[in-house]
């Protein structure tokens, strides 16, 4: 569609993009106060070899230590830490639905265990972050043992979970954003419909700006009188 076309479509059908763009702004504005609030946590572990007599150098500590922290990231969320941290905060969730709030990872080529808790209060998310960083480092401290009576692995928290002061969704800025964008485009596609299938055009500045030519009229022959003879 050239530039001239979209001038012209946008000043025969203004109101139909200007109610688009609106419906689109309406929609995101509905979506962002049905959505409920939710809050981020985040805290983190640090995960390092023990101090045992087999532990070796350092950088065979910090191998053991990334290679350790791949089998924790699933682990992080499994009954037996939920439930415990269900005790130490009072929940009555089920451990299940517990682990549907809580998601780990760790960046790329490090020994950090990043600790994420969402919940639709700000505290309750700090908390279970807190909660669930103390409660997993307990159990694979456990699972791991110890060797020659030292613990095999060392997890500490380097980072407590602050309590957020905006939650992470809705975004009511994008939402609006994008219902705008959304609006416009479909304002655009329907005026582009109307245009294309409207009716031809009957007025003669309407005739110039489209290559369909008005039918050209030939007016038939008057019928000749007949003539009669004098007498």
């Amino acid at each position: 569609m050239a530039s001239g076309d979209g001038a012209r479509i946008l000043q025969r059908h203004t109101l139909v993009v200007l109610a688009c763009i609106a419906a689109g702004a309406i929609t995101a504005l509905v979506v962002s106060s049905q959505t409920s609030r939710t809050y981020q946590s985040e805290a983190q572990v640090f995960v390092s070899a023990g101090h045992t007599a087999n532990a070796g150098g350092a950088l065979d500590r910090a191998r053991f230590a990334q290679e350790r922290i791949k089998s924790y990231i699933p682990l992080v969320t499994n009954p037996a830490v939920m439930t415990a941290v269900a005790k130490d905060l009072k929940l009555r969730t089920a451990p299940d639905r517990l682990a549907e709030q809580i998601t780990a990872s760790s960046p790329p080529d490090t020994v950090l265990l990043r600790i994420i808790a969402r919940d639709g209060s700000a505290k309750t998310a700090q908390s279970l972050a807190n909660a669930t960083a103390t409660q997993f480092s307990r159990y694979a401290v456990a699972l791991e043992g110890t060797d020659a009576g030292a613990p095999a692995v060392e997890l500490r928290i380097t980072k407590l979970a602050d309590q957020s002061g905006s939650p992470v969704s809705p975004r009511p800025l994008y939402n609006l954003a994008l219902g705008l964008l959304i609006g416009a485009a479909a304002g655009l596609a329907v005026a582009s419909l109307r245009q294309r299938w409207s009716p031809l055009p009957r007025t003669r500045e309407g005739f110039e700006e489209t290559s369909w030519a008005p039918p050209t009229f030939v007016s038939a022959p008057e019928p000749r009188r007949a003539v009669r003879p004098h007498r």
